[in-house]
């Protein structure tokens, strides 16, 4: 009987684990608990205020201000998104300042621009 293994049964286990998820260095948390998020059909249009784009804090892209173009001429933002997914790992931010209201929107994830500041523009 000293010799006799002990009957095998099937258990079911509870585990709880949490996941450490590290973020990078330059991850802002959105400004807001519902995650605003920039559309990316957005028009990045330059004149009296407009929209810019940085990649780790230098300038990306901006269009030329005053310049004479159609609606449909601007660039968009899934095209800078496009941009982005071959280089992921920077600090990519859409940036707007226009007269009333200004902000900025970090880029999160693919297809995912979130609102991490905003202000009162520059009127």
């Amino acid at each position: 009987m000293e010799n006799e293994k002990p009957e095998l049964t099937e258990a079911t286990a509870k585990v709880n684990v949490k996941a450490v998820v590290r973020l990078p260095g330059w991850y802002i948390k959105p400004l807001n608990t519902n995650e605003q998020t920039l559309d990316l059909e957005t028009r990045l249009y330059n004149g009296f205020g407009g929209w810019d784009v940085t990649k780790d804090g230098e300038l990306y892209f901006m269009e030329a201000a005053h310049i004479e173009k159609g609606w449909k001429e601007w660039k968009q933002l899934k095209e800078i998104e496009e941009e982005a997914k071959k280089d992921p790992n920077h600090d990519w931010r859409c940036n707007y300042n226009l007269p009333l209201r200004g902000g900025s929107y970090q880029r999160h994830d693919n297809d995912k621009w979130v609102l991490i500041e905003s202000n009162r523009g520059f009127a």
